[in-house]
């Protein structure tokens, strides 16, 4: 009788440790996933198109890579959350020093969401880390540039933030807009780690 309780608790560990290893993302798929959505510029993976938009981008290289986020968004969402909000939710935050590429960059006020006038956006934008580089603070990034309506990898460094040689302009000047912070290295609110998709 034990050797039969101890078959049936091996079989149900392995079976649970196999369920709980498919959920688990990898990120050298992720990465790799990345640089295909990059070069062919469509938000399309895992054959599924999505919103072409930064949230949409994130989305499909999941999706690409074989770790659709469609179940952990949906449970995540609540009224009136942003695509960027929702994946900012189902993310682990990272610090500055742990940032590894395949982490995502949420980014507020690189634009006038409500339209008021005042820096009051929060999750405008997201971005995934494709190298980081913790002794000079340079972060090379993938996101959706809307002004260039492009995926791309820029730039943005962590450690001098509003220096224009080392970031990428994120909120670009418009009539009656009295935002001052404008690069990439500015408008940063957090980077987060997604390691489940199920």
């Amino acid at each position: 009788m034990k050797l039969v309780r101890t078959l049936m608790v091996m079989a149900f560990l392995t079976l649970w440790s196999v369920s709980v290893s498919a959920q688990a993302v990898d990120m050298v798929k992720v990465l790799e996933a990345a640089k295909l959505i990059e070069q062919r510029n469509e938000s399309r993976g895992g054959g599924k198109w999505f919103t072409r938009d930064c949230s949409g981008t994130m989305n499909a290289i999941f999706a690409e890579a074989g770790f659709p986020l469609a179940n952990r968004l949906n449970k995540a969402y609540r009224t009136g959350m942003s695509g960027t909000a929702i994946l900012h939710a189902i993310s682990e935050e990272v610090a500055v020093r742990e940032i590894q590429a395949g982490d995502l960059i949420f980014f507020h006020d690189t634009y006038d969401r409500n339209g008021n006038g005042i820096s009051d956006d929060p999750f405008t934008h997201v971005g995934m880390v494709m190298k980081y580089d913790a002794s000079s603070g340079v972060v090379d990034f993938l996101h959706y540039n809307t002004w260039m309506d492009t995926i791309i990898t820029q730039q943005l460094n962590v450690k001098e933030p509003s220096n224009k040689e080392l970031n990428v302009i994120l909120r670009w000047p418009s009539k009656g807009d009295t935002q001052t912070k404008r690069y990439a290295g500015e408008l940063v609110h957090s980077f987060g780690r997604i390691t489940t998709y199920a």
